[in-house]
């Protein structure tokens, strides 16, 4: 599963699209996944697994709640300026390869560019 979550300036994350899953309504502030905030804070990529006690454990229980072993998570950066997540889930345990990390990263500054372009209001309608 691939999914788009944009972060408001308050620190809000909102999921605006997903692939193979219904869009979560709900809104979190990414201050209750540590991993995740130092991840988008420092411009780094965020790898957890469910099984693994190393991983965030707000991660890992997100995990456990939606079904997911893995996640890959890549912050949505533009100017220095976090605008959200692209996370990539998947149902059974996986470690990342490296051509994961860079269609990540590619996927990751074509989104910057159009979050950018239709600005904060219509990212979060």
């Amino acid at each position: 599963m691939i999914g788009v979550s944009t972060l408001s300036r308050t620190g809000v994350l909102r999921e605006i699209t997903a692939t193979g899953a219904d869009v979560d309504p709900r809104e979190y502030f990414i201050t209750e996944f540590p991993a995740t905030d130092a991840a988008v804070r420092a411009g780094t990529m965020l790898e957890a697994h469910v099984d693994d006690p190393h991983s965030d454990p707000t991660e890992r229980a997100l995990l456990a709640r939606d079904g997911f072993a893995s996640l890959l998570v890549t912050p949505v950066i533009d100017a220095g300026t976090p605008l959200g997540i692209l996370e990539f889930s998947n149902y059974t345990y996986r470690r990342w390869t490296r051509d994961d990390i860079v269609r990540a990263r590619t996927v990751a500054e074509h989104l910057a560019g159009t979050l950018r372009r239709i600005g904060p209001s219509q990212r979060t309608a």
